[in-house]
């Protein structure tokens, strides 16, 4: 019976944490995490008299200097959410975070699309475009087509212009190390296309909001299942069992005797 208790007291403290710690990172940790880079307070507005070029460039630099670059999976999740999106959704919890809410890093394309969903909210089309080893945003404004890199912060490159655009690409991440590299990208454009698609990052997203959503009502349930462990084995002997720190090997034994004389 005793070590029937321990294992259920054992397993509700462990359930209790797994419910709490979820409960903290998602409601405290993680949207601080996400303000610490500010994304999650971008004010998405056009100013007076800007010009739809103009506010891609700045929404462009905006995301850039609010995010940073790292591994996707870096991004803040709970370890229930970890747990349900590698079990349930493996593809989205390899893409990263792709919630701007919970967004603070990530490689290039978790940076195009965060400039996408900005870009969204201000009814501006546009497409992420895979370069073959990189990843932009292809905006298109008065039927000209441009690049906006949110990862690097680069100017918009104008993807129109023909002969040239390869030299444009050069001189526009010519701080970088990486320029040619970057601008062979740009000039081979029989490897460009629509990175995952045109509906990937949807589906993706989607199955990220799904599965914060059950993470909570997993959450809800070992919170619930933890109280109902710990009342099972409210007994004070069990406890007792639990904590007790025996001095010696005799100790139990000492006590029966005694409780035998004084009877």
């Amino acid at each position: 019976m005793i070590i029937k208790n321990r294992f259920i007291l054992l397993l509700s403290a462990v359930l209790l944490a797994l419910s709490l710690q979820h409960l903290l990172f998602t409601r405290f940790l993680a949207p601080k995490m996400a303000a610490g880079y500010r994304l999650s307070q971008l004010e998405v507005a056009r100013l007076p008299g800007e010009s739809d070029l103009a506010l891609v460039n700045r929404m462009k630099d905006e995301v850039h200097a609010r995010t940073r670059h790292c591994e996707p999976l870096h991004n803040p999740w709970s370890w229930i959410e970890r747990a349900v999106l590698a079990k349930a959704y493996p593809e989205a919890y390899q893409q990263g975070s792709l919630l701007r809410q919970r967004f603070f890093c990530g490689f290039c394309h978790q940076r195009a699309y965060m400039l996408q969903s900005v870009l969204d909210d201000l009814y501006i089309k546009s497409s992420v475009l895979g370069l073959y080893g990189h990843v932009v945003l292809e905006v298109s404004i008065d039927g000209r087509n441009y690049a906006a890199d949110a990862d690097y912060g680069t100017p918009l490159v104008d993807l129109s212009r023909g002969m040239t655009l390869r030299s444009d690409v050069l001189a526009a991440y010519s701080g970088f190390s990486q320029a040619i590299e970057i601008a062979d990208m740009y000039a081979s454009t029989q490897d460009n296309d629509y990175y995952l698609g045109r509906n990937g990052f949807q589906r993706y997203l989607y199955q990220q909001q799904s599965a914060v959503f059950w993470s909570n009502i997993i959450a809800g349930l070992l919170f619930l299942m933890s109280l109902a462990g710990l009342y099972a084995t409210r007994s004070r002997d069990s406890w007792v069992h639990l904590v007790r720190f025996r001095r010696s090997p005799g100790y139990v034994r000492k006590q029966e005797v005694a409780g035998a004389e004084t009877a």
